[in-house]
């Protein structure tokens, strides 16, 4: 059926490669190559908490912290690199990009308005954006935010531990991250609700996805 996400800061095993947006394109290039015609959604970098920590930065509570998309937003040149990489390797048409750790409607305008600046300097159809769901904020803003995004994605792993305050990594909450909470079903089908009032296709990231009972 093609791939649902990939992980692309999980394909560089250098920082500076961070910056080689030539090596970038080599990499989406030819994965997208390998699946056409099926799709493969890359998510842009999701850098910090349980991933990569681009600079060592420490911060007190790194999962509440600078990840996903408020990082690309303050780096821009990384944002840039990525962008360009990305749209390179979409001419054959099945490559889509997703955004990460959004909480606000600004942060998706903003990346669309990139992304559709570079595809018209690079003369190639901009490709679809989705938006990942994955924080309370989104998660209850899912109605203009399914207005504006090709795709919706749920990151359930983060959403679930948002929701509950009970951080998925640490084995003395476990028991409070329950996928099949009334409440947690109920923000769940509210999603699911308003990408069917806009007509977008929703897709469900995470543990959840893998757990048939789910």
């Amino acid at each position: 059926d093609g791939v649902g996400l990939v992980r692309t800061e999980n394909l560089l095993d250098k920082i500076e490669n961070i910056f080689d947006e030539e090596l970038q394109y080599i990499l989406y290039n030819k994965i997208a190559e390998s699946l056409y015609p099926k799709p493969v959604t890359f998510r842009l970098f999701d850098f910090g908490y349980d991933k990569l920590n681009l600079n060592n930065e420490t911060e007190s509570n790194p999962a509440l912290g600078l990840r996903g998309i408020r990082y690309l937003l303050r780096n821009n040149n990384i944002l840039q690199l990525q962008l360009n990489a990305l749209i390179r390797a979409s001419v054959n048409g099945n490559l889509r990009i997703l955004i990460p750790m959004v909480t606000n409607i600004s942060e998706i305008e903003s990346i669309f308005n990139i992304a559709k600046k570079i595809s018209k300097e690079l003369g190639i159809y901009c490709p679809k954006i989705g938006t990942m769901i994955e924080t309370p904020s989104a998660a209850y803003n899912s109605k203009d935010i399914c207005k504006i995004s090709d795709f919706v994605s749920i990151g359930t792993n983060d959403l679930l531990q948002y929701f509950y305050a009970a951080d998925r990594n640490n084995t003395q909450v476990q028991e409070y991250l329950n996928y099949s909470d009334k409440s947690f079903i109920t923000l769940l089908t509210s999603i699911l609700k308003n990408c069917n009032t806009s007509n977008k296709e929703l897709t469900i990231c995470g543990q959840m996805a893998s757990e048939e009972d789910s």
